[in-house]
């Protein structure tokens, strides 16, 4: 079942569409359609000074004025058969950034049928620009989806270089503070039983195998933490 948060927004979308065009259509309101524009888009840039306080409901209200000054726009500029008709191509495009896809199919058939209502003459223009208006549709959504795969994608690379480079300091930390030492007093204490040559010949014998192993061990700590140190530094740049 959908939120409620789905339909309010969808019905948002809808009652743009509609405000928009019974203001072009009415002979009286229509004659101020260049003052609710400015309007309009006063109101847009003032709602992005304050969308850091107010993030999701400046987004539906931006997205609302931008939908109304694009139709004033077509619809005061001959409707369907205006020569920025094409707007509204780059206008379903972003709003596919915003909205899940059902609500962009709603929007694009209220768009189409509201077009399609239009008292204007509907010519071969018109049903051109309308069925491209409806070819256009699964475009858009299309795109947004592959651009939401995108963010999420890069999304979940940065999780997993915050991990590495988590995991990369966790084992600096291993290596400087416990590996290190512990072989070192390993390696010290080794030395000062073979010194001393009160063990028996073949516990010796083992002891300096045992001592070349743990020394080729400690130069390997080095060499391993110098190489997680410059991959470090090369993810850091």
């Amino acid at each position: 079942m959908p939120s409620l948060s789905f339909i309010l927004q969808s019905l948002f979308l809808i009652l743009a569409v509609i405000f928009s065009f019974i203001w072009t259509q009415n002979p009286t309101l229509s004659s101020y359609n260049l003052q609710l524009t400015g309007l309009l888009v006063l109101l847009y840039f003032t709602s992005k000074l304050f969308a850091s306080r107010r993030h999701r409901l400046i987004d539906i209200e931006s997205t609302i004025i931008l939908i109304t000054i694009t139709l004033l726009l077509i619809f005061s500029t001959g409707g369907i058969t205006s020569p920025l008709f094409f707007l509204l191509i780059f206008l379903l495009f972003a709003l596919s950034l915003l909205f899940s896809p059902l609500q962009i199919a709603i929007t694009s058939l209220s768009l189409s049928l509201v077009f399609a209502l239009n008292p204007s003459s509907f010519d071969t223009t018109s049903l051109l620009n309308l069925i491209f208006l409806l070819l256009t549709t699964p475009l858009a959504l299309l795109f947004g989806q592959k651009y939401l795969q995108v963010q999420k994608a890069q999304g979940k690379i940065k999780i997993l270089e915050t991990t590495l480079a988590h995991e990369q300091t966790n084992t600096l930390l291993f290596l400087s503070t416990s590996a290190k030492p512990d072989l070192f007093d390993a390696l010290t204490n080794i030395s000062h039983a073979i010194s001393s040559n009160r063990l028996p010949h073949h516990l010796q014998k083992r002891l300096q195998e045992t001592y070349s192993k743990l020394i080729k061990l400690y130069q390997s700590t080095n060499e391993l933490k110098q190489e997680v140190a410059n991959n470090a530094s090369r993810d850091l740049d």
